[in-house]
């Protein structure tokens, strides 16, 4: 288990300073395993995924590896689930990233402090998505009753259809989402 204290959450209203500690944080625990060779980025881009341990290769040489933290998750997740991304991500750059989520990787979570599950809750992480769309009929399928997006084209807003009963599904839009964040 890590010796490196876990950082108390920083001002809730404060983004910016959850990301710089979350950056903080990542780097402490980084150079505390001596994996001063990795970069710790905010990735703005994703929608579905909080963290990602990459290596960048040219000519079958690394020549970056880094650790994505997903700036959206960053700035609305828990912080203890924030912390637990970091260990996770952490966990895969002692292990080596071709070792994905074996038992070399779950020994490494032991080491960080990092819960050994593969993936997270994605909708405790993700609630507010721009897209919710409803069955003109109101059926039930697969026991949720709506779908949920975060970008919507022109083809699936128009001409979606219910895999139950084939009427129409009506999308609407989630105005209380930050089209900044998405």
């Amino acid at each position: 288990m890590s010796n490196l204290k876990t950082p108390t959450p920083p001002d809730p209203g404060g983004k910016w300073a959850r990301q710089k500690d979350a950056r903080a944080y990542c780097f402490a625990l980084l150079a505390e395993f001596d994996l001063v060779a990795w970069d710790v980025i905010i990735d703005t881009r994703p929608k579905m995924r909080m963290g990602q341990a990459r290596q960048r290769l040219l000519h079958g040489v690394i020549t970056k590896q880094e650790i994505g933290l997903t700036q959206r998750f960053v700035w609305t997740g828990a912080w203890d689930d924030i912390i637990d991304v970091v260990r996770h991500e952490v966990a895969h750059a002692i292990a080596g990233l071709k070792n994905g989520h074996n038992r070399k990787w779950r020994q490494a979570c032991a080491q960080t402090g990092a819960r050994p599950v593969r993936c997270q809750d994605l909708d405790k992480a993700f609630t507010e998505y721009k897209w919710h769309g409803t069955c003109t009929e109101g059926c039930v399928h697969d026991t949720k009753k709506s779908w949920v997006r975060h970008k919507m084209s022109r083809r699936l807003r128009f001409g979606a259809r219910c895999p139950v009963c084939k009427e129409k599904i009506t999308w609407k839009e989630n105005f209380k989402v930050d089209r900044r964040y998405l």
